[in-house]
């Protein structure tokens, strides 16, 4: 059976596994990652990194990503991190600054730097469309090129059952969506101290698979501590609930400063950490930092059998 050398890293707990396809290709990469995925029978993530490496071309690599059910999302601002980090420090790169092709574009990373350790990354998402159709969303009433930010809800019959109601968990009726190259549901939370209690794994998939988005969704419930700083949990669409959410970040920061509930650079505190972020609103650009670690190492087979493991690899 084949057999896949692979490195398995997090950003914030958001772990994926990173194979290097330049030399190689993965017939079915989405079986295999629903295979590798399997905390109980396989490596557990919450979903598998391709990546190569590119000659003749203005970016120094291509990834694809690939969520924990098999589905391709187009943007993982954790994984992309992670890359760039295993990129620099591997050599497979010269400098620490470079691109990255995704799904969403060609993005740029920095790798920062004391005294020669990596001390996190620095990427920026690129633009952030805030039109509805953006995101791929068609909300009765409302016009695809309508703006997605500030959009009135009836949390009443959002899902279609008077007994499941967004209305009494602590929910603002105003969320915005935000396309940071994957599509995000930002819910702000009315009642602050309800974040915590909010059942995300029941009203997560019922609002990912929610027939407006026609792509599916990711969902974020954001509190606002400050001006500059929000809480934040996520479901993440084909993942489920994650420990971080850089994409969800970018697009929390954009929708709190065109709410005017924020300010332009903020600290995001998600359940595994934190990421800083600030908006440009000249470029409708998201630059986002934060870290990224190495897990383990290893080789597995497509069956998503592990054949060799070293924890913390040098």
């Amino acid at each position: 059976m084949t057999e896949f050398d692979f490195i398995k890293m997090h950003g914030l707990g958001n772990d994926y596994v990173f194979i290097d396809v330049t030399d190689t290709v993965i017939e079915a990469p989405q079986l295999l990652s629903r295979r590798i995925s399997d905390r109980a029978g396989s490596i557990g993530s919450d979903g598998l990194i391709l990546f190569e490496r590119l000659c003749d071309s203005g970016s120094a690599l291509r990834m694809r990503i690939f969520n924990a059910d098999g589905s391709e999302a187009e943007m993982c601002g954790n994984g992309i991190r992670c890359l760039a980090r295993h990129a620099f420090e591997s050599g497979l790169v010269d400098e620490d600054v470079f691109r990255i092709e995704t799904g969403a574009g060609p993005l740029s990373g920095e790798i920062r730097l004391d005294a020669g350790v990596c001390t996190g990354v620095s990427v920026d998402m690129g633009h952030a469309a805030t039109a509805l159709e953006d995101s791929g969303i068609s909300i009765p009433g409302l016009d695809g090129d309508e703006s997605g930010i500030g959009v009135r809800l009836d949390l009443v019959t959002l899902l279609g059952d008077h007994d499941v109601r967004l209305d009494r968990e602590g929910v603002d009726e105003i969320a915005s969506f935000v396309s940071v190259g994957n599509p995000h549901l930002i819910l702000w939370m009315r009642e602050a101290e309800r974040l915590t209690q909010f059942d995300l794994a029941r009203f997560g998939p019922m609002l990912e698979y929610h027939p407006w988005f026609k792509d599916r969704i990711n969902v974020h419930v954001v509190r606002v501590d400050s001006d500059r700083q929000v809480t934040m949990r996520s479901w993440e669409r084909g993942s489920g609930e994650t420990s971080a959410c850089g994409t969800g970040a970018s697009a929390v920061c954009v929708a709190g400063v065109l709410e005017a509930r924020t300010g332009d650079a903020i600290s995001v505190i998600l359940p595994g950490g934190r990421l800083e972020l600030v908006y440009d609103p000249r470029q409708g650009s998201v630059l986002m930092t934060g870290p990224a670690e190495t897990i383990c190492a290893g080789v597995v087979q497509a069956d998503g059998t592990i054949i060799s493991l070293k924890e913390n690899p040098e």
